[in-house]
């Protein structure tokens, strides 16, 4: 599903991104779902849902049209976290496990 991109290399973006934001701070473990998942919920109000039908040609044009903000949104909720929130080891912990709680503050910080 990540290479079909008309203009970027999808699987290149992705992993690079993935990669970037784990060394926000002390360090995340975020994997490429919670980024395409990201992307989805960023996009155009695309379903979140990580099956397959989701990831039609229309999204992934739709995911790839609207990447860079998506990558600014999640890094800049990244980094917001670190600044404003207790940054502890159990923190960080805690925001792996519920990662997908950040998507909706990722969503808002846009707006």
């Amino acid at each position: 599903m990540t290479a079909k991109w008309k203009n970027l290399n999808a699987r290149e973006e992705i992993n690079k991104f993935t990669d970037d934001i784990n060394k926000i701070g002390a360090g995340y473990n975020f994997g490429k779902d919670f980024v395409m998942k990201g992307a989805m919920y960023l996009t155009e109000n695309l379903p979140i849902q990580y099956k397959l039908s989701s990831f039609t040609q229309k999204n992934l044009e739709l995911i790839e049209d609207h990447w860079e903000d998506t990558k600014k949104a999640i890094s800049e909720i990244m980094e917001l976290q670190i600044k404003t929130l207790l940054l502890d080891y159990r923190y960080y912990q805690l925001l792996n496990i519920y990662e997908i709680r950040i998507v909706p503050h990722i969503f808002l910080h846009q707006a």
